[in-house]
């Protein structure tokens, strides 16, 4: 028995205000079942779209049918299967039983009708091909093109149906493929761009480069000559490589690590942060620092204070380039300073036991530390800390001659 619902005697003129909410979140389709078969369709569910000839505007109406016992159908030669919806039961509801009987019909024929129906199936000299439409969900963009998301056995793909009606689906490039391979564990298709992860959720380790590159690097001239494993900066002024110094407060700026060796004007690569493995002999699992010694690395800090990582192994250290509060280049009072970087300035002074007022001043500017941002008078000790910004000129200074003198810049690389 096939019976329709919010199409029947009991929702005469009512069955398209019902059904509004339904047209515009339903694509119709089979819901469940009504699969064909040699000589039969069976039971299930379906929605089909209906349009009400008799009114002025016609009207539309989104119609379930439901097959409760299987129909019996000829399937032998050749022809088309589908579930209609008689135009005069649409047109006039009445002429159905209260309970959805009489409306629609399982038909067969050379071609599937103009409306009022879902497929079923096309035969062709006996041999039965599914043509079921699944009801989907649908979303309708401002323009009134509609999306839809259906599935099979294939996976999940994603159709349109134009705007200006035509009923022709276009199928999304690729959207198909790929979900079929996400949905089926097929794995690996670069033809698509898709990675299945191992057991682990990590890409297979087939799929890496052969030596993949676990840090940042870059490719200077050397400025003089390199060893593998030095420590070196970028000088400001020609941008060529050279051995870095914890004694010499103008080679401390941009910390890094020679992956090769190189005579002056050779190019050499640098490796700039992350796991470096050109050193030798570390000491498992200590910071290391600067050394006094030009272009070595030290498990003791040097003059000036510069840690640039942490060995994890004996031929392995992780370079961070971590600037804290004690990477401080030692300046003098009155002197003005070009700042190579971004920095604090902290300057204090302790005069002793004379109990006088102590001021100490700090200044910044564009050509010279002329502009005063910072000062501090407080008995016998006295300081100031303020930023300065490369490019930018600082100096500080006091207002007596005596006392201990504490002044240095913290670059921020």
């Amino acid at each position: 028995m096939l019976k329709t619902t919010l199409l029947n005697g009991i929702t005469t003129e009512k069955d398209k205000d019902y059904t509004e909410l339904g047209l515009n979140t339903i694509r119709p389709g089979v819901i469940t079942g009504l699969e064909v078969t040699t000589n039969s369709v069976g039971t299930g569910k379906g929605f089909v779209r209906v349009t009400r000839t008799a009114t002025t505007p016609e009207e539309i109406i989104l119609v379930r049918v439901e097959i409760t016992e299987a129909e019996v159908i000829d399937t032998s030669g050749t022809k088309k299967v589908w579930i209609e919806i008689n135009q005069d039961n649409i047109n006039d509801p009445a002429l159905n039983d209260a309970n959805g009987t009489l409306a629609g019909t399982v038909e067969t024929g050379a071609d599937y009708p103009a409306g009022n129906y879902i497929p079923l199936a096309d035969i062709v000299a006996g041999v039965i091909t599914d043509e079921r439409k699944v009801a989907t969900i649908k979303a309708k963009n401002i323009n009134g093109a509609e999306v839809f998301f259906e599935t099979d056995a294939g996976g999940i793909k994603v159709v349109f149906k134009k705007a200006d009606g035509d009923e022709a689906d276009v199928e999304v490039e690729n959207i198909y493929a790929i979900t079929d391979y996400f949905l089926n564990g097929k794995g690996t298709n670069t033809a698509l761009g898709l990675v299945k992860l191992n057991a682990s959720g990590k890409i297979p380790a087939s799929l890496l480069e052969s030596s993949p590159v676990l840090a940042t690097s870059l490719d200077k001239l050397a400025g003089e000559s390199i060893a593998l494993g030095d420590a070196v900066y970028i000088d400001s002024t020609d941008r060529k490589a050279y051995k870095t110094q914890a004694s010499n407060t103008a080679k401390l700026n941009f910390i890094w690590i020679a992956t090769n060796a190189g005579a002056i004007d050779e190019t050499i690569t640098i490796h700039t942060a992350g796991i470096n493995s050109s050193k030798t002999g570390l000491t498992a699992d200590s910071d290391y620092y600067l050394s006094d010694t030009a272009g070595a690395i030290s498990t003791t800090a040097g003059t000036n204070i510069v840690k640039i990582g942490k060995s994890i192994s004996q031929t392995e250290i992780l370079i961070t380039r971590f600037t804290w509060f004690w990477n401080r280049i030692s300046r003098s009072m009155g002197v003005n300073y070009l700042a190579e970087t971004d920095g604090i300035v902290a300057c204090y002074v302790n005069n002793g036991t004379d109990s006088s007022y102590l001021y100490v001043y700090g200044y910044v500017g564009v050509t010279t530390g002329d502009t005063l941002i910072a000062s501090s008078g407080f008995g016998r000790k006295s300081g100031v800390s303020f930023p300065v910004k490369k490019g930018q000129y600082y100096r500080c200074t006091k207002d007596v001659n005596e006392g201990t003198n504490y002044f240095n810049f913290t670059p921020l690389i």
